[in-house]
């Protein structure tokens, strides 16, 4: 009787069953959790507890706290507190590649968005943030749950940079949770936000990304931009037919005599000051434009361009070629290429016609 009614203290069978005495001194306690464990050498939980009580004990007991949290690895591996306990020790020791191991197993296992904060708050420090790209791996499904937590970890993306470019080659992070991190990179660091698109595209692109218009328009990065509105709004419809005289597809606006959305459309590119040179094809039939729509050049931010290409006005129906010499101001973050009507006027009193577009290039002179 009095061995069944100690197992049942062990284990926390009756919690307050009087017989079940608890003490309340720290070594007191570990005394009671180490003979349960000569008892019950089996018994997990008991090792879990003496890690846990091990872990708040003073610094001097360095070396006790880590015998206990080895037997509670041992015996419990995948317990979430022994993991956090885990952790919490190997990050006071700066022992990064451990501490970030048993963050991502409860990010990974448990969805703990504590350890998610955790791991985000490590990208600050440079020897934690390599033990984080370290752990970047085919089939690692806790760099998303980072992104999210950087914000609420008071970290900065840019920092994230190393892990995501590892992450996106190990195909460890979906394409669109990196446009969004583009995204919020364009707000502020032009430049690390395109070296994070190129990458994503995995190809070497133009100044100018798709100025042929024979690739499908990808939302976010620095793709061609539409106004996200229906053609009865924009006052034009947006198609990418293949065209005689187009090198394969071009970029058709159909003109529907609505007051125009501006910038019908339009890119953000990324680029060092100095001279350039921009060339371009477009064709019209029955274009109906006032003055006619031109391409700008200005400075992110400023609405006015710096620079203007002659205005595209009714070709009928032949190709034309247009030219243009241009140069970047050093003040420029990021410049916006964008199709504009001449005068304000005409855009609000609609167009109406075809316009293709194709051949978009810019080269530095």
């Amino acid at each position: 009787m009095r061995e069944n009614l100690r197992a049942a203290c062990d284990v926390d069978q009756w919690p307050h069953f009087e017989h079940c005495h608890r003490p309340t001194d720290p070594q007191a306690q570990r005394e009671m959790l180490r003979q349960r464990i000569a008892r019950n050498p089996g018994d997990s939980a008991n090792y879990v507890a003496l890690a846990l009580l091990d872990a708040q004990s003073p610094p001097g007991d360095a070396a006790a706290a880590a015998q206990s949290l080895e037997l509670a690895r041992r015996f419990a591996p995948a317990n979430g507190l022994v993991q956090q306990v885990a952790a919490q020790q190997a990050m006071a020791a700066k022992r990064w590649p451990e501490a970030v191991s048993a963050l991502v197993g409860l990010v990974e296992h448990r969805a703990d968005p504590q350890a998610a904060r955790v791991l985000a708050s490590l990208l600050r420090e440079p020897e934690a943030r390599a033990a984080l790209v370290a752990a970047v791996q085919p089939g690692s499904t806790w760099v998303e749950p980072l992104l999210r937590a950087i914000g609420p970890a008071g970290a900065d993306v840019l920092d994230a940079m190393p892990v995501l470019i590892r992450a996106l080659a190990r195909q460890a992070l979906r394409p669109e949770s990196a446009l969004a991190v583009v995204d919020q990179l364009r707000a502020r660091a032009w430049r690390d936000a395109q070296a994070l698109w190129l990458h994503l595209l995995g190809r070497p692109t133009g100044l100018i990304y798709n100025g042929g218009f024979d690739l499908g328009f990808l939302r976010g990065g620095f793709d061609w931009e539409f106004p996200n509105a229906p053609p009865s709004r924009t006052g034009f419809e947006v198609q990418q037919p293949q065209v005689a005289g187009a090198h394969d597809r071009a970029l058709a606006l159909y003109f529907n005599g609505r007051p125009l959305a501006v910038p019908p459309v339009s890119q953000v590119l990324v680029l060092f000051p100095g001279r350039y040179r921009f060339t371009a094809r477009h064709m019209t039939r029955n274009l109906r434009a006032g003055e006619g729509l031109s391409w700008t050049f200005s400075c992110v931010g400023d609405a006015t361009p710096f620079a203007r290409a002659e205005p595209l006005r009714d070709t009928g129906g032949h190709w034309v070629d247009a030219e243009l010499t241009l140069d970047v101001p050093a003040t420029c973050a990021a410049v916006r290429l964008a199709l504009m009507p001449q005068q304000r006027s005409d855009g609000l009193s609609g167009l109406r016609g075809e316009l293709y577009l194709d051949d978009l290039r810019l080269v530095m002179s």
